[in-house]
């Protein structure tokens, strides 16, 4: 009797097959494990690390939140903040803030979404907030423009900022600079004498803007910008596209998002301001370091201030200085530093500008025919009478103590205080308009000259 089993019974194309399969059964039952185990993997590293920055960020919103909840606090809604109190244009948003700066009593802080928003009404409310360095994280909104400079910093890099751009404006750092605004001012008053003779419409701003610039660019870092030239030009028109472009983002929470904003910026074309704004200080910090490099630190004492601004120690030397100690002080902080500064420069219009505005007071026949681009967006705090006269008593004051501060500090023929006094100052702040602007620039002259407000 024939016995087969059942193995001799399977053809071996039959069995070669099944051990195939099983083999690749147990290759698929493996991939599939360890594609489980990475999965797991990867979501616990993602856990934790959400969870560290999460207790990061808990930390120091708690501090934060500890020093806003000491102000007082306009209404908010939920997710929304204060944000519908904000609604409107730009003229309707600034007069719910004046009403606002009037109901509560400074500081105040409001919430736009999860963005707070501090009202400081004295000067002495500032150390409230500087002082609190750990808890300032200014980048936010504007990271884009101020990058990684003083004004964006916070914690233990902001102290040390601090220190460096503090100890540059001293007043006998200051007192040497008063020959470089005599000669800018000089070259300002020949440029408007010049438009004096002709019947053009001109904006004062693309004149004071350019020479403040350059005053400022060669009072901070040693480096000539000829005014009026394309690369001061160029400079200006970008960083007022990038203010107007920072405005907008303020005014929109949407864009408050990174990723939304750099949506806007590729639609509109405006993402080149950004990059143009950057390159001048890149410039001017190459060109510092090669002459830092080949001559080494200037000498300066700290006591006898040189008239002649380049061969007495900088702002910028203050940096290159701590670039020189600091390993982690990159070339790329140096130029977000001196950007800082110049941003600082343009949209304060200190004294620079406060000076060369005085050109525009000297010259009344040239007032006809010059505005300024910002005048409609100021012109509200001036439209009430009696904010106009709180304002000029404050600005007679406050150009009675300058004049009374550095008139001293200035050579005889400064053709600035030689022809323009406090008192002829001020008349022409009060005298009436003169000329009716076209609809765009519908404002008295008088409303120009609410930019000298810091040094009010």
């Amino acid at each position: 009797m024939l016995d087969f089993s059942l193995e001799c019974c399977i053809p071996t194309s039959t069995k070669t097959h099944n051990i195939m399969t099983t083999t690749e059964s147990h290759i698929l039952v493996d991939f599939g494990t360890i594609l489980e185990n990475c999965v797991i993997a990867v979501a616990l590293l993602l856990t934790g690390i959400t969870l560290r920055y999460g207790f990061i960020y808990y930390k120091r919103m708690r501090r934060m939140m500890a020093m806003l909840n000491s102000f007082n606090q306009v209404p908010t809604k939920p997710i929304i903040g204060s944000i519908h109190l904000f609604t409107g244009n730009m003229r309707e948003r600034f007069r719910k803030m004046v009403a606002l700066s009037k109901q509560y009593e400074f500081p105040f802080v409001a919430w736009l979404m999860n963005v707070p928003i501090v009202f400081i009404g004295k000067c002495d409310d500032i150390q409230i907030v500087l002082n609190k360095s750990n808890d300032r994280d200014l980048q936010g909104v504007f990271e884009k423009i101020f990058c990684e400079g003083l004004i964006g910093l916070h914690g233990e890099q902001w102290r040390k900022s601090r220190r460096i751009t503090i100890s540059a404006f001293t007043p006998i750092m200051l007192s040497r600079y008063f020959s470089v605004f005599d000669e800018y001012a000089a070259l300002l008053t020949k440029k408007l004498e010049k438009l004096c003779d002709t019947d053009e419409v001109f904006n004062i701003a693309n004149y004071v803007f350019t020479i403040h610039l350059s005053s400022t660019v060669r009072n901070l870092a040693g480096y000539e910008i000829e005014p009026w030239s394309n690369e001061s030009k160029q400079f200006v028109d970008a960083m007022t596209k990038c203010f107007q472009m920072e405005i907008k983002r303020f005014a929109n929470p949407l864009l408050f998002f990174n990723v939304l904003y750099e949506i806007y910026l590729f639609i509109t074309g405006n993402r080149k301001m950004y990059e143009i704004i950057h390159q001048l200080p890149r410039k001017i910090v190459q060109n510092r370091l090669a002459k830092y490099s080949m001559k080494g630190a200037p000498q300066y004492d700290g006591t006898s201030p040189s008239t002649n601004v380049s061969n007495s120690k900088l702002l910028i030397d203050s940096v290159l200085q701590r670039h020189a100690t600091d390993v982690n002080f990159k070339e790329k902080n140096i130029c977000d530093e001196l950007l800082n500064l110049m941003i600082g420069g343009f949209e304060s219009t200190g004294l620079v500008t406060s000076f060369m505005l005085l050109m525009l007071a000297m010259h009344q026949e040239a007032q006809v025919n010059a505005w300024f681009t910002d005048v409609p967006k100021i012109g509200i705090m001036f439209e009430t009478s009696t904010h106009r006269r709180r304002y000029i008593t404050k600005l007679r004051q406050s150009m009675h103590m300058t004049d009374k501060r550095y008139k001293w500090k200035i050579s005889k023929n400064s053709y600035i205080w030689n022809n323009v006094s406090t008192k002829h100052y001020v008349n022409f702040l009060l005298s009436p308009p003169t000329h009716e602007y076209t609809t765009k620039t519908s404002y008295s002259t008088v409303i120009i000259f609410s930019h000298l407000n810091t040094i009010v």
